[in-house]
């Protein structure tokens, strides 16, 4: 038999027996097969290669293409850039949201002119009349009721300087006047001369006034400071 020499069909590929007179997988005749031996079936690439050609040649007679075989076997179509008809509108859209003003929302601010203001200011002078510009200042206590302890007084004109400054330095925390620009109540002037007094106090109380004597020297006494009392009054203490 002519399938002793096969061990497969001619057709279908399947496993045939030499003693087979058809092939049991696809029925063929195993005999007429080997007189007219089947031509081979045409395959998937020689199909799609006649009808490249074809339509090839068919876009060349046109007036050229441009598709070309490659991207037909590809699948891929070569594309021109696109751009937008006129009747198509490119709108641009923003990622900033704008907030619209109005004149109302508008705030102007006015700045008032700067203006100076001149105060003017009183000096007190640093130094009464009759100062001797010694040390200590010249001190005018007020006439108010109040009490002093008199500890030593100058009535010599070249002395005073002289005279008051040394009471001074002998008692500590004492200060002197000129009784002729301070109160009625004192002696205002001997043989003409100012009398220049170092003093303590002023004192709220004549008791107070009294318990200073023990500071100053042997004969202090007090007067009271007002425009009414006798300046030759003398005030004792007890």
């Amino acid at each position: 038999m002519a399938n002793a020499e096969r061990d497969a069909c001619p057709r279908c590929g399947a496993p045939i027996a030499p003693s087979w007179v058809f092939c049991q997988t696809c029925g063929v005749s195993l005999e007429q097969i080997d007189q007219h031996p089947p031509r081979p079936p045409e395959g998937r690439n020689s199909r799609v290669g006649v009808t490249l050609a074809i339509v090839i040649a068919g876009l060349l007679a046109v007036g050229g293409g441009v598709v070309t075989a490659r991207s037909i076997l590809s699948n891929e179509v070569e594309q021109e850039p696109f751009a937008p008809s006129a009747s198509e509108t490119t709108v641009e859209i923003s990622t900033e949201d704008e907030v619209p003003t109005t004149s109302s929302e508008r705030r102007v601010v006015t700045t008032p002119p700067a203006t100076t203001t001149t105060s003017t200011v009183q000096v007190t002078p640093t130094t009464v009349f009759g100062d001797l510009d010694i040390r200590v200042p010249m001190d005018q206590p007020a006439c108010d009721g109040s009490y002093i302890t008199l500890i030593g007084a100058s009535v010599e004109p070249d002395n005073y300087r002289t005279e008051i400054s040394r009471i001074l330095n002998s008692f500590p925390g004492s200060n002197y006047l000129r009784t002729d620009v301070t109160c009625l109540s004192l002696r205002q002037e001997l043989e003409g001369n100012p009398i220049y007094a170092v003093f303590f106090g002023p004192f709220s109380t004549f008791r107070e006034a009294c318990g200073a004597r023990s500071l100053g020297p042997q004969g202090s006494y007090v007067k009271r400071l007002d425009n009414v009392s006798d300046a030759t009054e003398l005030l004792a203490c007890r």
